[in-house]
Order: C-alpha cells, then sequence, then structure tokens
C-alpha cells in the first residue's frame, strides 16, 4: 500500500466494535485498508507495515531500490522479526510487473503481469515454485478500460472463469455477463444510475443462495458485487475503489 503523492507525516487509529457481522440478513461492512504500524519515505512509498505486539514490532520492512532518476524500479520484503526476505517485487511504468513470494528462503509462487500501451494489466500469470502454472488471467480491454472481457484458468487449463463487463459514462449504464466454459450465458444483470435494471439466470440455477463476486475492472478497479438470488434478485451492491495494487481475488 503506497501513498498517492509525497507526504510529511501519517497516523491512523482502530477501534473495535461489539457488532456481530453476518450475513444474510445483519449488518454489513466494508474493511478498509488497515495500517497499525507503518511508515512511508517522503515520496508515499511504503517502507514499514505491521503493529506492535509485547513491545516488538512484528511485520515487513520494506527496502526499495531506485534507479537513476529516483524511481522504484524493486522492492524487497522482509520479515522484520527474522530479517527473512518474504516478497520480491519488480515495478515497471505501469506498476508491478513481478512478484515472487518465499517461505524460509525458498521460493514459493511467482507471479508475472503484463500491460497494454495504456496500462491496464491485460496478462496475469500465477507459477508455483517450480514454474508450473497454478493460474492465468487474460483480459480485453479498450482505451479507457470501460469495456472488459477477462478468462481464467486453472493449473490444469481449465477454463474458470469468463466475464464481460461494460460501463457507459455518458449513459451511466453498466452491463456485466458471465458464461459458462460452453460460451453459455450463465449470469446477465444491467445496472442503470446505480440501481439494478434487470437480472437474469438460468430457471435452473441455485436458488435462495447468496453469490458473491469479486471481479476487476481491467484489473486495476476492483468491484464488488453481491447479489442475493430467488430466481430474480433481491439485492445487488456495488462498490469501486481505486487500488491498482490490489490483486483480484475470487
Amino acid at each position: 500500500m503506497d501513498l498517492a503523492g509525497p507526504v510529511k507525516s501519517v497516523s491512523t487509529a482502530a477501534t473495535r466494535t461489539d457488532v456481530v457481522w453476518q450475513q444474510p440478513g445483519g449488518p454489513a461492512l466494508i474493511v478498509p485498508v488497515l495500517c497499525y504500524e507503518c511508515a512511508f519515505d517522503p515520496d508515499g512509498n511504503q517502507t514499514k507495515s505491521g503493529r506492535i505486539f509485547d513491545g516488538s514490532f512484528h511485520g515487513e520492512i520494506i527496502r526499495l531500490v531506485r534507479d537513476g532518476k529516483g524511481h522504484v524500479t524493486e522492492r524487497v520484503i522482509e520479515d522484520a522479526s527474522t530479517g527473512g526476505m518474504i516478497r520480491h517485487e519488480l515495478d515497471g511504468p505501469f506498476g508491478k510487473t513481478e512478484e515472487s513470494s518465499y517461505l524460509h528462503g525458498e521460493l514459493q509462487s511467482r507471479v508475472v503481469f503484463n500491460y497494454d500501451q495504456y496500462g491496464h494489466m491485460i496478462d496475469r500469470l500465477t507459477l508455483d515454485g517450480a514454474g508450473n502454472q497454478e493460474a492465468h488471467t487474460i483480459v480485453k480491454t479498450n482505451k479507457d478500460g470501460q469495456d472488459t472481457e477477462e478468462w481464467d484458468w486453472g493449473k490444469d487449463g481449465e477454463l474458470i472463469l469468463h466475464v464481460r463487463q461494460t460501463f457507459d459514462p455518458k449513459t451511466n449504464v453498466e452491463h456485466f455477463t458471465s458464461f459458462n466454459q460452453f460460451g453459455s450465458v450463465d449470469l446477465a444483470w444491467t445496472i442503470i444510475a446505480g440501481k439494478l435494471s434487470s437480472f437474469w439466470q438460468p430457471q435452473d440455477a441455485l436458488r435462495g443462495m447468496e453469490t458473491i463476486f469479486l471481479k476487476t475492472l481491467a484489473m486495476t478497479r476492483q468491484k464488488t458485487m453481491l447479489a442475493i438470488t430467488t430466481g430474480t434478485a433481491r439485492y445487488l451492491a456495488s462498490i469501486l475503489c481505486t487500488s491498482t495494487r490490489s490483486d483480484a481475488v475470487r
């Protein structure tokens, strides 16, 4: 988590409540990025993340490597307690291009990112420590990133996800379509001006179940959608945040 620009100081506060968070039917909570004990350099790059426990800092120390122009090109993230490397990240002009994760000094996984000329992430390949594919995502998008189509494959090359999402800022109309492995539509909805206009899924879809989606728009803008279905949608919520350093989770 880096900041958008130069900073002089950063402070955070966290409190706990006795509210029981549960779904469906209970209160919902959007959890922000918490930083109990963090530090940033003057340019806004994070250099420390964790918390104090029993008087000692536990978390990550982030060492930055810069090029001749002062741009961060590499991050080495170390365990503050052991000094061992946890992650190694390489940065390009549009964001992270490679991330390697380690455990006890051994490579556990490596993720490679590629971008188009406009800075949209269009390819993400996840490999295990031995170099075998764990997951692969490809995204096709237009220049402004408001018309995207995404395919996700698993470790054996099986298609896991295929979705199309469009947004027209002039009409404030958003369309979402999900396809099954055979190319047939298995979910579709339209939102106009923030309100659900239409919702469709096959008649044989499970009823009374919660369907949760956590998707990305051009893999740079994270969007969360929750639909509780009973044949037709009863509720649909959408939250948009702009974090180019957040990974998609499903």
